[in-house]
C-alpha cells in the first residue's frame, strides 16, 4: 500500500495545528493510521516512511511522537528538510509504504 504524502488536515479538510509541529505530526500520523485501518492494516504493516519537514530540528522535536506510533521495530525512514510544502501552514508531510496481505 503506497500512502501518498499526508499533511495536517482532518477528515473534513480543516487545518490542524497551525504553527504547532507536534500537533501537526500527530494529525499526519493519525491520517496514516486511518488509511491503514480502511485497508485492513495497522502501523505495524508500514515498512518505510519519508518525512518532509520545513525545519530539520523536527527530527528531535517529534522523536517521542514517532515512538508512540512505532513502538516496536520502526520502519525504514528518511527525514529531509524542504523549503516549503503545499500550503505555507504545513510544517510536516509524511508518505508511507505498507505491506498488506
Amino acid at each position: 500500500l503506497w500512502i501518498s504524502g499526508q499533511v495536517a488536515l482532518d477528515r473534513d479538510g480543516n487545518m490542524v495545528g497551525e504553527g504547532d509541529l507536534r500537533t501537526q505530526a500527530v494529525q499526519v500520523l493519525e491520517n496514516i493510521k486511518g488509511i491503514l485501518a480502511d485497508n485492513g492494516a495497522t502501523m505495524d504493516n508500514i515498512v518505510k516512511v519519508t518525512v518532509y519537514v520545513t525545519d530539520i530540528r523536527a527530527f528531535n522535536d517529534i522523536a517521542d511522537i514517532r515512538e508512540r506510533y512505532f513502538p516496536k521495530d520502526c520502519p525504514s525512514s528518511v527525514i529531509c528538510e524542504v523549503s516549503a510544502l503545499a500550503w505555507p501552514e504545513f510544517m510536516i508531510e509524511i508518505e508511507a509504504v505498507a505491506v498488506v496481505s
